[in-house]
């Protein structure tokens, strides 16, 4: 809990990070299995990329290369989503 009543997040600030995580979640179930898989452990397990390498049992190059497909890919996917809202 915070020290200072003044450092408590707002209503308006939590329901920022709310719609956020709502939206972060749709764009990973638009990924394909295989990028999921590689985004949820890296950054909702917190592994680290030789620890992904390990439970996925790929190269560790190959982790690299694909956590930055699928980090472009959700980025143009949250990109997306965003035009259509702005409609």
């Amino acid at each position: 809990m915070p020290a200072d009543l003044d450092e408590m997040p707002d209503e308006a600030s939590l329901a920022t990070v709310e719609h956020d995580a709502e939206r972060i979640h749709l764009g990973l179930e638009r990924l394909t299995i295989e990028q999921r898989e590689l985004m949820v452990l890296y950054f909702l397990e917190d592994l680290s990329t030789q620890e992904v390498a390990l439970v996925l049992n790929i190269p560790l190059g190959t982790v690299k290369s694909r956590l930055h497909h699928a980090r472009r890919a959700l980025e143009q996917i949250l990109t997306q989503m965003e035009a259509r809202d702005e409609r």
